[in-house]
């Protein structure tokens, strides 16, 4: 290395250590007129260390637990019996409830926008997984989704956020599903296409029957999404799963792939153990949730 590139290598290294001494001097100056406060009521940082482990956990699936996700495989009317199967992977930070759902209401309704780089964070390694489950998901080989196939390989994968109303973009001054598809793809690659419009009315409220009933009509296609892309989708809670499945609806009418779903938190998860896309026994479910 020449002493020029050296100086230059110095020089970059005492400008960000600048930078994040100025950056930490400005936060701290803030706390001093208005305290830093984490969603649990602690003092000093968001997230606070306890809330911060609720967020440092592998990503389970859930979707075995969304109603409006269940397709009817096979039946016995002699016995009584039915088999159901999901349509597509669910994964899932954890359960709607405790730290976490403090974290997410005050990031969704409480003006804590900064609370999206962790969650992204949080979520990143679930996107990497998936993508792995994604490479043969659509029958085509391991090429299927261009650039992945390898642990964490998602370049190719358009990251589609579920969009919100109009009333509730408005009322919260952001878009927190684009948001938290961003940092999904600042720490795991990947490309976020608003390809997703809202139309009707809230599902917020809404039983099962409801949610079902208006999910083909919630959900359509903006211009961005007309070319057909492969695709997961970033959503911030799942209950039923009416909201997810018509979003794949929509893209699936338009020629997409779509591989599964991120979240934060849903409703209600599986008991036991679940398996993660990418890791195992786990994969060959992903692909064939991805058939069909």
């Amino acid at each position: 290395m020449t002493d020029g590139a050296e100086e230059q290598g110095t020089a970059r290294g005492i400008c960000a250590t600048l930078r994040t001494a100025l950056i930490r001097a400005a936060r701290d100056t803030a706390g001093l007129v208005v305290p830093i406060v984490c969603p649990c009521g602690v003092e000093g940082t968001i997230p606070c260390a306890r809330c911060a482990a609720s967020l440092a956990v592998a990503p389970r699936r859930v979707e075995a637990v969304c109603s409006a996700l269940q397709v009817l495989t096979a039946a016995d009317a002699r016995g009584g019996t039915a088999d159901f199967s999901p349509l597509l992977p669910v994964l899932a930070l954890g359960e709607h409830t405790g730290d976490l759902r403090r974290l997410v209401l005050a990031w969704k309704n409480g003006g804590q926008l900064c609370l999206a780089r962790p969650f992204g964070r949080a979520l990143a390694p679930a996107l990497g997984r998936l993508a792995a489950g994604a490479g043969t998901a659509v029958g085509t080989g391991t090429a299927a989704v261009a650039g992945t196939g390898g642990e964490g390989g998602v370049a190719g994968l358009a990251l589609v956020p579920v969009p919100s109303s109009l009333a509730h973009r408005l009322r919260r001054g952001e878009d927190h599903t684009a948001m938290l598809a961003a940092e999904i793809a600042r720490e795991a690659g990947g490309e976020v296409v608003r390809a997703l419009a809202l139309g009707g009315g809230t599902q917020a409220g809404k039983g099962a029957r409801e949610r079902r009933a208006g999910r083909r009509d919630r959900m359509r296609v903006r211009r961005a999404g007309r070319e057909p892309r492969q695709a997961v989708l970033v959503d911030d809670v799942v209950t039923t799963g009416a909201t997810l499945r018509g979003a794949r609806d929509a893209l699936l009418a338009h020629g997409w792939s779509v591989h599964g779903a991120l979240v934060l938190a849903a409703a209600r998860v599986p008991g036991g153990a679940v398996e993660v896309p990418g890791t195992g026994a786990a994969d060959e479910g992903v692909r064939n949730l991805g058939r069909r």
